[in-house]
């Protein structure tokens, strides 16, 4: 087995993360390295001073950390073998230069407990950090101020010995610091690499999906009315729509039939992907209501549109709760009939600009809890009344100097105080006051507001 294998083996395990790992590594590479290092030093310690207490004081490191190698890797705890490295290089390196007596006479060796708070900062925290740097500086000091010797090993140090030791200890130690930070740049080098090729990975994955979801547009887009074809059907009307992403769970609906127009605003369950795919099944079963089973009421539309996205629906093996709230009307000269499922139906008179809410049935098109037929609703109207039908989205919007909803009574006033104007300038007026409401927070849901107004306006307000 390699030596770079063995070296990854240690105090492995299958939980690791890669910065575990990393640091693991690197651990038990520098304290092989020390114990290396601790055995040539003993051995010309000997060479040179003889049996002694300098000489042994190497060995006992290389001991000691030889012994809690072991002992880390099988109890897979990589920081009991941080702990004794910082403990052995800052305080056994104290202990031979003090065996020495002065910096002078050691070669400097005192440099070594350095790498104590150098290890710290690199596998502790700042705060162990500074502990261990406080220690090292007290072992300089006591070595500086009081010279504390603790053999006579000094007595056959040579000029030959301070020179060889001074170049020893600092080139080593000096080796050994480059080493690790090389170590660590290498490795962050790698992090940046990967996280550099994890992102253009993940431009492209996005790049992916947004042109997916934006071919889902251009589908979705194909089942709504064209502008073409909503001047055509509603030439005093408009159709305010902004959805809240590329595609919309949220969708207008305009059909023509024998004389009449079917206009909707349909709100399905979500908005986004989810909410659009819904879409697309809603449209069709509305679509197959009217064209299909020949079907004129909009209450009985919706019963219907409800019974085939119920049938859809439990084609899956998971329960789909999904569905659609909707108000449909159907207008034939100034005759209108109205079915909803939560969505109302406004009506703001021109005569006295009063704003008449009627209401839709507390049911949605999807599943639901003691289903009922859905009511038709007959109005007359007159020259110059305005009709909206709409979702949730604009009135729900969140803005204003409050961060608040815009909420509905606000709505039901703006609309009371433009409902006079051509309906072309009436959708400006929506736009841009629920632009300026939102100012530069996130639009909370998808904006369908569909508005027409009964012939040309005859009665302006003062």
């Amino acid at each position: 087995m390699k030596v770079k294998n063995i070296f990854e083996r240690f105090a492995y395990k299958s939980t690791d993360t890669d910065d575990e790992r990393f640091s693991k590594n690197l651990i038990i590479i520098i304290s092989v390295s020390c114990c290396f290092f601790g055995l040539i030093w003993g051995g010309l310690y000997y060479l040179f001073l003889g049996y002694g207490l300098t000489m042994f004081l190497p060995w006992l490191f290389v001991l000691f950390i030889g012994v809690t190698i072991p002992v880390a890797h099988f109890k897979r705890n990589h920081f009991i073998l941080v702990n004794a490295q910082l403990t052995g290089i800052t305080w056994i390196s104290a202990l031979v230069q003090w065996s020495l007596g002065s910096i002078n006479d050691s070669g400097f060796v005192v440099l070594w407990s350095f790498l104590g708070p150098i290890g710290a900062l690199l596998f502790t925290n700042k705060k162990q950090a500074v502990f261990w740097m406080i220690q090292f500086l007290f072992i300089v000091v006591l070595t500086v101020l009081v010279q504390p010797k603790l053999s006579n090993d000094s007595s056959h140090v040579t000029d030959v010995f301070r020179d060889t030791f001074y170049v020893m200890n600092i080139c080593t130690t000096s080796l050994i610091v480059f080493g690790t930070s090389l170590y660590f740049v290498r490795d962050i080098l790698r992090k940046k690499n990967m996280n550099f090729l994890l992102l253009k990975s993940t431009e492209a994955k996005n790049r992916e999906l947004v042109d997916s979801i934006k071919y889902a547009q251009r589908i979705q887009n194909a089942i709504m009315p064209t502008e073409k074809q909503l001047n055509e059907l509603i030439p005093n009307g408009f159709v305010f729509y902004q959805p809240k992403d590329i595609v919309a769970g949220d969708f207008y609906w305009l059909n023509q039939k024998d004389n009449s127009t079917y206009i909707a605003a349909c709100d399905c369950t979500g908005h986004g992907v989810p909410g659009a795919l819904v879409s697309v099944v809603c449209n069709t079963a509305l679509n197959r209501s009217i064209k299909e089973f020949k079907l004129n009421t909009p209450g009985e539309i919706l019963d219907k549109t409800r019974e085939l996205v119920l049938t859809e629906f439990e084609k899956s093996e998971d329960e789909v709760s999904d569905g659609m709230d909707i108000a449909l009307i159907k207008i034939n000269g100034n005759h209108l009939s109205f079915s909803g499922a939560n969505n109302p139906l406004w009506i703001v008179r021109n005569n006295n600009q009063i704003l008449e809410d009627i209401k839709g049935c507390k049911q949605s098109i999807g599943l639901t809890n003691n289903p009922t037929p859905f009511i038709t609703h007959e109005v007359d109207l007159n020259s110059g009344d305005c009709v909206y039908v709409f979702t949730d989205g604009y009135s729900d919007q969140f803005g204003g100097p409050k961060g608040k909803k815009f909420k509905t009574k606000a709505f039901k006033n703006l609309l009371q105080s433009i409902h006079y104007l051509p309906s072309k300038e009436q959708k400006v007026i929506i736009e841009s006051t629920i632009k300026q409401w939102k100012g530069k927070l996130e639009q909370v849901d998808d904006i369908c507001i569909i508005g027409l107004k009964i012939n040309e306006p005859v009665n302006i307000p003062n």
